[in-house]
C-alpha cells in the first residue's frame, strides 16, 4: 500500500508566504497601474485643453504653464542634488533666477513665429536680451558665486549650469514649438509619447536583448527599435497629411489649419516650391532621428537619476513621478525640432 507525500509544517507555511506575498505584489501592480492610468489620462486632458486654446490667448497660458513647470522642475533637481550636499540659500535663489530669464527669453523668438505661422503683432510674456549676453551672464555669476559663498564650490556651480541649460532650455524649446504652431507641439508629442509607448509594449513583448542595463534596465533594443518603427510611421503620417487630416472647410479644419497649409512644413518659404512627396521624404528622416533622440533624452535622465540613486525626480504626477519625469525626452526632442525648424526658417529668410 503506498502512501501519499505528506507535507511538512514549515513547507506549508513558506507556501503560504510565496503565496501572500505574490498576491500583494499583484494588488501593488494592479494598484499602481490604475494610478498611472488615472493621472495619464487628467494629464492628456490638461494638456489638450491649453495646447487647444487659439490665438494670442493660447500662447499665453501655455506659456505661463511651462513656467511654473520649469520652476518645479528646477526645484526637483536642486533637491536630488542636495541628497548629496546642500548647496546653499543663495546659490539656490540664483539658480532659480538665472533658470526663469533664460526661459522668459523665449520671446526673442516672437517675430519668428508670426513671421512662420502668420500671428498678428503681439507681446510676448518675457525679456529680449540676445543669448550670448545672457549665457555670459549666466556663467559669470554662477561660477562668481563659488569666492562668495563657503559651501558653494565649482562642482556646485557646474550642477548649477546642468539645471539651467537642461531645465531651462529644455522648457523653452517646447515653447518656442507652441510659438512655431500647436501642429508642431502635436507632432512632437506624437513622436515622444508614441515612441515611449509603443517601445514599452514592444519591448514586453519580444524584447530579449538589453539595450543599456546599467542606465534603464528594462529597455531593450527590440522595444527602442520597435518604437522608433511605429511613432515615426504616425508622426511624419500626421505631418505628411496634416491638410487631409485637418481640412480648411470643415469644423476642425478651421479651427487647426485655418491657413489651409498640406503638411508640417507649408510654414517655411524654402519648402514652397516642393510638392507633397518631396516634403515627405524630409519630414520621415526628420521624425525618424527625432524619435531616437527622444530615446536618448530618456536615457540621459535615468543616467542622471542613478547617479544620485533616485527613483524619481519628483512625485507632483501620482504613479508617473515629477515634471522631468514627464518631460525628459519631450525637452530633449523640442530641442533637436527646434534647432532643425529654425535651420530651415534661415533658408527661408536668406
Amino acid at each position: 500500500m503506498s502512501k501519499g507525500k505528506v507535507s511538512k509544517p514549515e513547507e506549508n507555511l513558506d507556501n503560504k508566504h510565496t503565496s501572500d506575498g505574490n498576491s500583494a505584489r499583484d494588488r501593488l501592480r494592479k494598484s499602481s497601474f490604475k494610478t498611472r492610468t488615472i493621472t495619464s489620462l487628467v494629464i492628456a486632458a490638461g494638456a489638450i485643453g491649453v495646447v487647444s486654446i487659439p490665438g494670442v490667448a493660447g500662447i499665453y497660458v501655455f506659456q505661463a504653464m511651462m513656467l511654473i513647470f520649469t520652476i518645479i522642475g528646477t526645484f526637483e533637481m536642486i533637491k536630488m542634488y542636495e541628497k548629496e550636499k546642500k548647496i546653499g540659500l543663495i546659490p539656490i535663489i540664483a539658480i532659480l533666477i538665472f533658470t526663469a530669464l533664460n526661459f522668459l527669453n523665449v520671446a526673442v523668438f516672437e517675430d519668428i513665429a508670426q513671421s512662420l505661422d502668420g500671428q498678428e503683432d503681439f507681446t510676448m510674456i518675457g525679456i529680449k536680451i540676445d543669448y550670448l549676453p545672457m549665457i555670459l551672464a549666466t556663467v559669470t555669476v554662477l561660477l562668481g558665486l563659488t569666492v562668495f559663498c563657503k559651501d558653494y564650490d565649482t562642482r556646485d556651480a557646474s550642477k548649477a549650469l546642468t539645471i539651467i541649460f537642461y531645465v531651462g532650455f529644455g522648457m523653452t524649446s517646447i515653447v518656442i514649438l507652441r510659438l512655431l504652431g500647436i501642429k508642431f507641439v502635436v507632432y512632437s508629442f506624437l513622436i515622444s509619447a508614441g515612441t515611449d509607448v509603443f517601445a514599452y509594449l514592444v519591448g514586453s513583448a519580444i524584447g530579449k536583448h538589453k539595450m543599456s542595463p546599467n542606465i534603464s534596465p528594462k529597455k531593450s533594443w527590440e522595444g527602442a527599435i520597435g518604437g522608433t518603427i511605429l511613432a515615426t510611421a504616425i508622426a511624419s503620417c500626421f505631418a505628411i497629411f496634416y491638410g487631409n487630416i485637418f481640412q480648411a472647410d470643415t469644423q476642425f479644419g478651421s479651427y487647426f489649419n485655418a491657413a489651409g497649409q498640406l503638411t508640417l512644413l507649408d510654414n517655411f518659404e524654402f519648402f514652397e516650391p516642393m510638392t507633397q512627396g518631396t516634403k515627405a521624404l524630409i519630414i520621415i528622416p526628420i521624425t525618424l532621428a527625432g524619435s531616437i533622440i527622444s530615446q536618448i533624452g530618456d536615457l540621459v535622465a535615468s543616467r542622471i537619476k542613478r547617479t544620485y540613486d533616485v527613483k524619481d525626480f519628483g512625485n507632483i504626477f501620482p504613479g508617473h513621478g515629477g515634471v522631468l519625469d514627464r518631460f525628459d525626452s519631450l525637452m530633449f526632442l523640442a530641442l533637436f525640432l527646434v534647432g532643425v525648424f529654425l535651420f530651415f526658417n534661415g533658408l527661408s529668410v536668406a
